[in-house]
């Protein structure tokens, strides 16, 4: 069997294992839109757990994390130090979150928003804001899959083949099974992604380097430069690496599909107990960013940052064995686009069609609805990875700052009474267009090295803060909804 032939092999049949799981899975009770997107609020511990480490940990984790390894040395570890932030506000502020969704029905992000500060407008533009930074997070997943497994192929298989192959399966138990089908694949895809992550860095680095500390006595002797801030490329210093590691901290769990996933646990107990074990697969990170490091000096003139992880396993390890880490890569990268595929049907179906088009449509004709959209956003993110693969990456600098201006509306609406509509808006407002000129237009970009999205958080608090207290309140039955009257 060729080498390219063993290490498909091992991705195909793990292809069909999670194809299997994920169909079989289906839906519980009657069809209808809470069971389809949060799992009808009864998941347990267990699938609560997989489910939100299988979201959390994507493509960028078992593959970017490395490329950033490799193309800025220790920056990379900002992604580490901002979950310890991340998993510390997710204690505090998932139950909360959780019984709000439980009390008043809520099933989306923007439900909360438009809930909580009576405000369709509000609710309107935190749909659109989300719905535009999930899609190019979505391509991000596509095109890690395709990388994979052309690298994976020794180049046999095309990009596009791969892409079309792995996200047919996720869109199939996407659709037949919706939240319940993602929970159960991501119990295959966690374990898969960290196990294989492990058996890599286990085996290759005594392999090629004899241990860990031999590694980095060499990276140190080759690239002093990456082992210290400002990094090897010289611009990511001490100020960007705190303000993007309290940005990306406070905002991580403004992402919409997380912030939904929250409302499918069983009762806030099983939340908190996801929030002390989740950081254990922290670890996924630091192995690749490690295994990162050691392409600088197995593949110094590696074009392509991403593949660092893969070209250094393709080097120590045999074909089959290569084949399991793609499979681990590709459980990453699908863990995370299964969800990112779910949660965008499910704004536009209940926040844009149910709200706005058809407010009288029946529960079973929205959850189809929803279902059926959910093969448009993947063809959408698929058409962009084939066509403009780098239109919507850029956007994706933008999604983290963009995401994280959603974090001011959530804190405050849950412990500040006098938080208003007009001050939440008007600050989402300045924060994402701040956040926009700080990152594209020429002469703005991070100023004093301080990272757009930050400067964004910080005005956006300060508007929302200034006008909350000049325009009028909430009704006290709207506040007593939420605990704060």
């Amino acid at each position: 069997m060729s080498p390219a032939a063993q290490a498909l092999s091992m991705i195909f049949l793990y292809l069909a294992v999670v194809l299997v799981v994920g169909v079989a899975a289906r839906l519980k009770g009657t069809f209808s839109i809470s069971e389809y997107l949060v799992g009808g609020r009864a998941f347990g511990l267990f699938l609560l757990y997989f489910l939100m480490v299988g979201d959390i940990y994507s493509g960028f984790a078992f593959l970017g994390a490395g490329g950033w390894a490799f193309r800025f040395g220790v920056p990379i570890f900002y992604s580490l130090a901002y979950s310890a932030i991340a998993y510390i506000v997710f204690y505090f502020l998932g139950p909360k979150i959780w019984r709000v969704g439980r009390d008043q029905g809520y099933i989306t992000q923007p439900d909360f928003f438009e809930g909580r500060y009576e405000s369709p407008i509000l609710g309107l533009f935190v749909t659109l804001f989300g719905f535009l930074y999930m899609i190019p997070y979505l391509q991000l997943q596509i095109m890690a899959g395709g990388l994979i497994f052309n690298a994976a192929s020794f180049g046999l298989m095309p990009k596009e083949w791969g892409i079309l192959l792995a996200f047919l399966i996720a869109g199939l138990y996407v659709y037949t099974s919706g939240l319940r089908g993602v929970a159960w694949t991501n119990v295959v895809q966690a374990i898969v992604m960290l196990g294989m992550a492990i058996a890599a860095i286990v085996y290759v680095i005594p392999s090629l380097f004899g241990s860990l500390g031999q590694m980095f006595r060499q990276l140190a002797e080759t690239s002093p430069r990456h082992l210290t801030l400002p990094g090897a490329k010289g611009d990511l210093g001490y100020a960007w690496y705190t303000s993007t590691t309290l940005m990306s901290g406070l905002g991580f769990w403004m992402w919409p599909h997380l912030f939904q996933n929250t409302y499918s646990a069983r009762d806030d107990r099983r939340i908190r107990i996801t929030a002390v074990f989740a950081p254990f697969y922290t670890f996924l990170v630091a192995i690749t960013a490690t295994l990162g490091f050691a392409a600088i000096l197995i593949v110094p003139d590696l074009k392509e940052a991403d593949l660092a992880v893969l070209e250094v396993v393709k080097r120590a390890t045999p074909p089959w064995f290569l084949g399991l880490v793609g499979a681990g890569g590709l459980a990453a990268a699908m863990s995370t686009a299964d969800t990112l595929t779910l949660c965008p049907a499910g704004l536009l179906g209940r926040n844009i069609y149910q709200r706005w088009i058809n407010p009288g449509a029946p529960e079973m004709h929205v959850a189809r609805i929803i279902q059926r959209l959910t093969i448009l956003v993947l063809g959408i993110s698929v058409f962009f990875a084939f066509y403009a693969p780098s239109l919507l990456v850029y956007l994706l600098l933008v999604g983290y700052s963009g995401i994280t201006q959603f974090f001011p509306g959530a804190i405050l609406g849950l412990y500040w009474r006098r938080a208003t509509k007009v001050g939440i808006l008007s600050g989402l407002i300045v924060g994402e267009v701040l956040a926009a000129l700080f990152l594209f237009v020429p002469g703005w970009k991070h100023p004093l090295g301080i990272f757009a999205g930050f400067w964004g958080l910080v005005f956006n608090f300060l508007m929302a803060l200034v006008v909350s207290l000049r325009t009028t309140p909430p009704e006290v039955k709207t506040l007593r909804k939420f605990g704060l009257a």
